[in-house]
């Protein structure tokens, strides 16, 4: 069995993986509370797709979600119907958005700021073992 030695750059492979992990646990916890992590993970993707898109001011039908996510158009709108039923996404016309009260409620908030800071960190200790790396080459 191949050991974690034969992985390359294997130390900041694995923050960024245990960051990744931190961020979608927390995206579930707040927003999906009474939803198990892995019947919501297909919709952490769609609605950062829809929040995306409308911060650039073109909001996505389901179509161009499921395009965007290389997904079939019927996930993508089972996930939508998820989000919408949370209250999460509204749907105007056939685009969807975010609803501001539900990203912007200071639990929300509360928790954008420590997923900023895990990033940060995580940042920071990737440039550390690469800078590392680069002086022990």
């Amino acid at each position: 069995m191949p050991t974690h030695q034969h992985i390359q750059r294997l130390p900041e492979r694995l923050a960024l993986a245990s960051m990744i992990c931190q961020m979608c646990h927390t995206i579930q916890r707040v927003h999906f509370p009474r939803y198990r992590f892995g019947t919501v993970l297909e919709a952490i993707p769609v609605g950062l797709c829809v929040f995306q898109a409308q911060a650039a001011g073109r909001p996505m039908t389901a179509s161009q979600v499921a395009t965007a996510l290389e997904m079939p158009r019927n996930t993508a709108a089972r996930k939508l119907g998820l989000l919408y039923h949370l209250g999460l996404v509204e749907k105007h016309g056939r685009v969807y958005v975010v609803v501001p009260d539900r990203v912007n409620r200071p639990e929300v908030l509360k928790e954008f700021e420590k997923l900023m800071d895990l990033f940060r960190r995580t940042s920071n200790e990737i440039e550390k073992m690469s800078k590392m790396e680069q002086l022990s080459a």
